[in-house]
C-alpha cells in the first residue's frame, strides 16, 4: 500500500511539474499568459513540486530545488559552479531580484499598497549597474510607477531628515511609502567578490568602488588632508567605516565583512531619518545587499530587513514572508 501511494504521488507530481514547467517556459520566452506578479507563485510551486519529485525518485539533494529552478530560468549560476559557491558562500540566502520582487509584492499586498497610492524611494549606490533594466530596483520602480532617489555613493540616505520629509510629503492622501535600501557589491564571472566587469571594459573594476575606496583610505592612512568640503559623501563613508576597519582587515573575508558593515551603517542611518508623520498610511522598509552579478544572470539581493509600520501601529517583521 505504501509503495502504491508513493507511485501515485510521484505520478501526480510529474503531471503538476509538467504543467508548471510549460507555464514557466512561456514566461521565459516572453509569451503572454503569465503576468509578472505571478512569477513568485510559479517559482514557489515549481520548487515544491521538484523537491517532492526528487524525494520520491532519490535524486541528490545537495542543492535546493529553488536553486535549480533559478539556474534553469537563467537567473542564477548553475549550482556547484565557482560563481555560485562564491555568491552563496559569502551571502547565503541571496535571491535573484525578479524572484524576490514577486515575493515582496505578495507580502505587502494585504496591506493595500498599490501603484496609485504608494510612493517608492530608493537608497542604493548611484552606480549605474544598480539601475539596469529588469533587475530588482527597476522592477520595483515600474511596479510603483516612479522613484525618489534618497542616496548617493555607497547607498547611504544622504538626503537626510529634510530629504525624507520632502519625499514623504508627496505621498497620496491616506497613501503609503516603500523604500528599498542598502549597499551593493559586485562579482566577477569567476566569482571574485568586490569586482565587476562593466560594459565596454576589458578589465574588472571595484563595486562598490566608493566603499572600497573609503576602506582603503583609512587602512592605508590616506585620509589625512583629503577634502571633505568637496567630497562630502566619501568623507562621511570614511568616518563611519573608520572605527571598524581594523576588525574588517583581520577578518577571514574582508570584502564580505566590509559589505556587511556597510549595510549596518546604511540601515542605522535609514532608521534615523524615517518617520511616519506623513499620514495614516504604511511605511515599508526593505533593506539588504544588492549583489551585481555578471551577465547573463539576474542581479541578486540579500534581504536583511523587511518591516511595515504606521503612525498607529508598531513595526511588524515581514522577513518570514520571504522564506
Amino acid at each position: 500500500l505504501k509503495a502504491a501511494v508513493v507511485r501515485r504521488s510521484a505520478s501526480l507530481t510529474g503531471i503538476l511539474a509538467t504543467m508548471v514547467t510549460q507555464r514557466l517556459q512561456r514566461l521565459r520566452k516572453g509569451v503572454p499568459g503569465v503576468p509578472r506578479p505571478r512569477v513568485g507563485s510559479l517559482l514557489a510551486a515549481t520548487v515544491m513540486i521538484l523537491g517532492a519529485r526528487e524525494a520520491h525518485q532519490g535524486f541528490p539533494t545537495a542543492f535546493t530545488a529553488q536553486e535549480k529552478v533559478c539556474s534553469w530560468l537563467g537567473w542564477a549560476p548553475v549550482p556547484g559552479t565557482p560563481l555560485f559557491r562564491s555568491v552563496q558562500g559569502a551571502f547565503p540566502g541571496a535571491l535573484p531580484g525578479i524572484a524576490l520582487a514577486s515575493r515582496i509584492t505578495q507580502a505587502i499586498d494585504p496591506y493595500g499598497l498599490r501603484k496609485n497610492n504608494t510612493i517608492y524611494g530608493e537608497s542604493l549606490c548611484s552606480d549605474e549597474i544598480n539601475n539596469r533594466i529588469g533587475h530588482l530596483p527597476d522592477i520595483l520602480q515600474h511596479h510603483f510607477g516612479t522613484v525618489f532617489p534618497l542616496s548617493g555613493i555607497g547607498g547611504a540616505p544622504f538626503v537626510g531628515k529634510t530629504g525624507f520629509a520632502a519625499f514623504s510629503s508627496h505621498v497620496p492622501e491616506n497613501g503609503h511609502v516603500f523604500i528599498l535600501f542598502g549597499p551593493h557589491v559586485g562579482f566577477s564571472p569567476d566569482g571574485d567578490i568586490g569586482k565587476y566587469l562593466r560594459k565596454g571594459h576589458s578589465g574588472l573594476s571595484s563595486a562598490c568602488g566608493a566603499v572600497v575606496a573609503a576602506y582603503n583610505q583609512v587602512v592605508h592612512d590616506m585620509a589625512a588632508g583629503m577634502s571633505t568640503e568637496h567630497d562630502m559623501e566619501e568623507a562621511w563613508l570614511r568616518a563611519k567605516l573608520a572605527p571598524h576597519c581594523l576588525q574588517i582587515e583581520k577578518s577571514a573575508a574582508p570584502m564580505v565583512e566590509l559589505t556587511k558593515k556597510a549595510y549596518s551603517i546604511v540601515q542605522d542611518e535609514m532608521l534615523t531619518i524615517v518617520n511616519t508623520n506623513f499620514g495614516s498610511g504604511y511605511l515599508v522598509l526593505m533593506g539588504g545587499i544588492q549583489i551585481n552579478m555578471p551577465e547573463p544572470y539576474q542581479d541578486h539581493f540579500l534581504p536583511l530587513h523587511f518591516t511595515i509600520r504606521s503612525a498607529s501601529e508598531e513595526p511588524v517583521d515581514l522577513m518570514p514572508l520571504l522564506k
